[in-house]
């Protein structure tokens, strides 16, 4: 109840020594901003993660809660959407003080808010300043449009990036081919999310080699996108017999039916991954059976904001505390 959060609240704005502050999907409203707020401000010195996500903020909330988040001067981890305001200019101001005061982030992911191409543009000048390890830019409207600013940001980051988010917005197959020569310098990521960009089987090609110069790539999401069944068995096959000795977990769209071929490909990168928990959207393996159908199978909800996917997501592959200057304090 509002009484109880209020009182939680309070305490927590004493402490003083919070490192991190994670309120997704608590229909937080407008009543409970102001009390954020000051819980954030109390611990700008300590407060390092923080994850705002998924609540009912107006405006009004959300400039109580961000009105202290530019102050947090150790802020690694900043995860935050479904910000009200359908103004990207709002949305960018507010983004750009944050970024500012804020150096020493390094993990930086939007989820479900208005920023579009010229927004991402405005917000440049503050994403090449530092080297990126998450960037999370999840259905926040950008399309091919963004392809000269996106290769900068992510030739900047290009030694330290792990993780790149791009779920959600309709960027196409002429964002992958033209991102492509930088996309191949961040030989470090781990993590690609492209749910639903609109790729076709023109980029399958493009995305193969990509992968080649990705050896530590160990997520890679495809779903919701328009692929032909041999080109995911074209896909399927490179990995298999290729160098992406590092993958663990491989979601690529719904298929009609299994072949053969498929099948068979299938079971050898399984067979290649006996780690692998989780491979293929609407597929699972079987031992002893190899790969069937999943008898049941919960599809993204890219369009909503109510998707617990996605909060694992964000408080899990999306949060980096490994360079915390007092990793061992309670």
């Amino acid at each position: 109840g509002d009484d109880g959060y209020h009182q939680l609240a309070t305490g927590l704005a004493l402490t003083r020594k919070l490192r991190e502050l994670r309120l997704s999907y608590n229909s937080l409203t407008d009543t409970h901003a102001s009390h954020i707020g000051d819980v954030i401000g109390s611990n700008r010195d300590s407060l390092e993660h923080l994850i705002i996500r998924n609540n009912s903020f107006t405006s009004i909330g959300e400039s109580h809660i961000h009105k202290h988040t530019p102050t947090c001067k150790r802020l690694l981890t900043l995860s935050i959407g479904c910000m009200s305001s359908k103004d990207a200019s709002t949305n960018v101001r507010t983004l750009s003080k944050i970024l500012t005061g804020c150096q020493r982030l390094s993990s930086f992911f939007l989820f479900h808010m208005t920023v579009g191409d010229l927004g991402l543009a405005q917000l440049e000048p503050f994403l090449v300043t530092r080297q990126w390890k998450v960037i999370g830019l999840m259905n926040v409207g950008l399309t091919a449009e963004c392809v000269p600013v996106m290769s900068r940001i992510l030739e900047h980051s290009r030694w330290s990036l792990r993780i790149l988010g791009l779920d959600g917005n309709p960027l196409t197959d002429q964002f992958l081919l033209q991102t492509s020569a930088a996309l191949r310098q961040c030989q470090s990521l781990i993590t690609a999310r492209c749910t639903r960009i609109g790729l076709t089987s023109a980029s399958l090609p493009v995305l193969v080699q990509l992968m080649y110069n990705w050896p530590e790539l160990n997520t890679l999401v495809l779903t919701d996108n328009i692929f032909l069944e041999d080109d995911v068995a074209s896909l399927l096959f490179a990995m298999a017999v290729g160098s992406h000795k590092s993958l663990t977990k491989l979601d690529i769209p719904r298929l009609p039916y299994v072949n053969p071929l498929l099948r068979n490909l299938l079971d050898r990168l399984a067979s290649d991954k006996l780690e692998i928990h989780q491979v293929i959207t609407d597929f699972e393996y079987q031992p002893g059976n190899g790969w069937g159908l999943k008898v049941e199978h919960q599809g993204s909800n890219i369009d909503g904001c109510a998707n617990e996917e996605d909060d694992v997501i964000s408080d899990s592959e999306y949060t980096d505390s490994s360079n915390s200057d007092d990793a061992d304090d309670e």
